[in-house]
């Protein structure tokens, strides 16, 4: 897998074609209503992300986890 971030000729980074942001926001997390493990609902903000058109196949996560190393829980 790519760096979803590239450099122009002129030094501005981009991100790669096949990405689009998402812009970031405020949303309500949890619940004060069903599990208590879902407590206290609270406001969080997110940043806004570069994400995927489209869905990420086994074969290029394969690739991405044997070009980074990258491990996950």
């Amino acid at each position: 897998m790519t760096n979803p971030l590239h450099r122009s000729s002129a030094g501005a980074v981009t991100p790669a074609e096949d990405l689009v942001w998402v812009e970031g926001g405020v949303f309500s997390m949890g619940s004060d209503e069903h599990y208590p493990e879902e407590a206290p609902r609270r406001d969080v903000e997110v940043p806004g992300l570069w994400v995927a058109r489209t869905t990420v196949t086994n074969d290029q996560y394969a690739r991405f986890v044997d070009a980074t190393g990258y491990v996950t829980v």
